[in-house]
C-alpha cells in the first residue's frame, strides 16, 4: 500500500520526505533547495516568514474581562493599547508604568490627560497610514472619560485600533 511516507508526499514549504524503503523508522524530512530547514519537531519558519503583530481585540470580550474583574483586566487592555499605539507610531509616546504612577500620584486627573493623548495618537496614526480620520476624538475621549464613561473609551480606542488594522491587512480600503 502506498503511502504519503513511501512516494515523498510533501506540502509546500515543507520539504520532502526521503525514504529507504523501510517502515518509516529511517524517513526523514529534507529541506528543497531554497527552502528553510525543516528539524526533527517539525517545520522551523524564516525569521522573516513570522506574521505582522496584531493589534486588533474583541471589544465586547474585553469590556466583559474588565468588569467581571472589577478593572483589574482594563489595566492590561490599556498597556495593551499603549504598545499598540507606540509600535504603530514608531515612537515611545506612552508609557504604561508612568501612566500608572501619574494616575496614583495625581489622583486619576492624569487618565483625563492620557485619554485625550490616547485619541490624539490614533488620529496620527489613522494620517499615517492613509486612511479617514475619526474627527473629534480626543475631544470624545476626554469628555466621554469626564462624564464617568472611562471604559467606553477604552472601548471606541479599541475600534479605532481594529479599524486600522484591518486598514492596513487590506491594502487600504475598508
Amino acid at each position: 500500500m502506498l503511502s504519503a511516507w513511501s512516494v515523498g508526499w510533501r506540502s509546500p514549504g515543507m520539504g520532502r520526505w526521503a525514504s529507504n524503503g523501510s517502515a518509516g523508522r529511517d524517513d526523514k524530512l529534507v529541506a528543497e533547495e531554497g527552502e528553510p530547514q525543516v528539524t526533527q519537531a517539525g517545520y522551523r519558519p524564516h525569521p522573516y516568514d513570522a506574521p505582522e503583530p496584531s493589534h486588533t481585540a474583541n471589544v465586547a470580550l474585553y469590556l466583559l474581562l474588565s468588569l467581571f474583574t472589577l478593572g483589574l483586566f482594563n489595566l492590561y487592555w490599556n498597556w495593551r493599547q499603549m504598545h499598540a499605539c507606540n509600535e504603530l507610531l514608531g515612537s515611545k509616546a506612552f508609557s504604561w508604568i508612568l501612566w500608572l504612577l501619574f494616575c496614583i500620584l495625581t489622583l486619576g486627573i492624569y487618565h483625563f490627560y492620557y485619554q485625550y493623548k490616547m485619541g490624539s495618537a490614533l488620529n496620527a496614526i489613522q494620517r499615517r497610514v492613509g486612511m479617514p480620520v475619526t474627527e473629534g476624538l480626543p475631544i470624545l475621549s476626554l469628555v466621554a472619560t469626564l462624564v464617568g464613561f472611562g471604559i467606553v473609551t477604552d472601548c471606541i480606542h479599541q475600534f479605532e485600533l481594529n479599524r486600522i488594522e484591518a486598514w492596513r491587512s487590506s491594502g487600504g480600503d475598508i
